[in-house]
């Protein structure tokens, strides 16, 4: 779990810096670490929970592993949600400003 936590946290600042350096397609980077986001629980439960026997674990003992990932991949993507409607915003006055 601590590895798919800290890639997450990895893909998301090697996609900042990617599309800061990029002068085209700079959505692209931000795409491409969503998508691993998103894929990145179903890793967790493939690889993490694969060799935990169901004797050593209550019923909901997986599902209680697999939420900080979830909770991280939420609040990612409200963040991308945010920064893409305060852009949207800021341009929106940028064009109403100059007309």
């Amino acid at each position: 779990m601590t590895l798919i936590l800290t890639l997450n946290v990895l893909v998301l600042t090697v996609a900042v810096v990617a599309s800061r350096r990029q002068k085209k397609l700079k959505w692209l980077p931000h795409a491409i670490s969503t998508a691993w986001l998103l894929c990145s629980i179903f890793l967790l439960a493939y690889l993490g929970l694969a060799d935990i026997p169901d004797e050593q674990n209550g019923p909901l003992a997986q599902e209680v592993i697999l939420l900080p990932v979830a909770a991280q991949i939420v609040v990612t993507i409200l963040w991308y949600g945010v920064a893409m409607f305060w852009a949207g915003a800021r341009r929106t006055m940028t064009f109403v400003r100059t007309r």
